[in-house]
């Protein structure tokens, strides 16, 4: 299911006083002291916000905002990026001691100097490149990071077809990994993916432990791929998943099931500085 949600004719324009109106906060719990900070930023610049915990944000809460904040880990923020299309984001930690925050721009001792630079239009949108995927032509969520198909349980094989330009071949493993240059830094970075440039076009995939037998010889194991390139996987499994940044919901991918991976049209507008 597609839910990207958030529709406007913006392309890349930064945020100034006289764009940003409206606000949604999704804040992660035990983040309060952030979150008076930036209520207190908001309020002092006259700025209409929302706050919503994670675990009940939906698809139209993000709707017409012009500027969403996470409050939490990557986690919260990849969460989050799964509903929003092309409104601008703003990641906050609120614990750098606690939390990862790779995509973090802002803490909560920082957060009114970030503020008034974003009003002041002294800021830059950072397009992150997302996947999009379909499994039998019905959409998957698009990610941000990476897309993991095969086994739900990762320590059984997953069997399946993967296709990559006009080359295929019959692959068992544990799984397969599509990833963005974000992911670069991530998961896809562990299995020995090559990290790429935060703006890069570019995606790639890797075959996690591909299992190596008498018969079994495999050419597509990892490789970079150009924008236009498409990744297609066949599932021979039963019991099999995709799921997107780790974070999404699962979505069946059994046997005879098609799954198919191309860089999505709508990078993610994450702002910094």
């Amino acid at each position: 299911m597609e839910v990207l949600t958030h529709k406007s004719n913006k392309k890349n324009i930064k945020l100034s006083r006289s764009t940003l109106n409206k606000v949604l906060i999704i804040y992660m719990d035990n983040t309060k002291k952030t979150l008076k900070v930036i209520f207190n930023s908001l309020d002092k610049h006259n700025i209409e916000y929302s706050a919503i915990p994670r675990s009940h944000k939906s698809a139209n809460i993000f709707r017409n905002k012009d500027l969403i904040i996470t409050v939490g880990g990557d986690g919260t923020f990849l969460g989050s990026a799964h509903y929003i299309k092309d409104t601008p984001v703003l990641a906050v930690s609120p614990d750098e001691l606690k939390h990862e925050g790779f995509f973090a721009r802002a803490n909560r001792f920082n957060f009114e100097q970030k503020l008034k630079q974003i009003l002041a239009g002294k800021h830059t949108i950072l397009p992150l490149a997302r996947l999009f995927a379909r499994i039998n032509n019905k959409p998957v969520e698009h990610s941000l990071n990476e897309i993991y198909a095969g086994k739900r349980r990762a320590y059984l094989i997953s069997k399946y077809i993967l296709k990559v330009g006009n080359h295929s071949e019959y692959q068992k493993s544990s799984g397969v990994l599509i990833g963005t240059a974000s992911g670069s830094y991530a998961w896809i970075k562990a299995c020995g993916g090559k990290e790429l440039p935060l703006n890069s076009k570019k995606f790639q995939f890797v075959v996690r432990e591909p299992f190596r037998g008498r018969f079994l010889k495999y050419k597509l194991l990892k490789k970079v791929l150009s924008p236009g390139e498409k990744i297609t996987i066949t599932s021979n499994m039963r019991n099999g998943v995709v799921i997107a940044d780790s974070v999404g919901r699962e979505y069946k991918f059994d046997r005879k099931s098609i799954l198919t991976v191309t860089l999505s049209r709508y990078p993610l507008k994450l702002v910094t500085f």
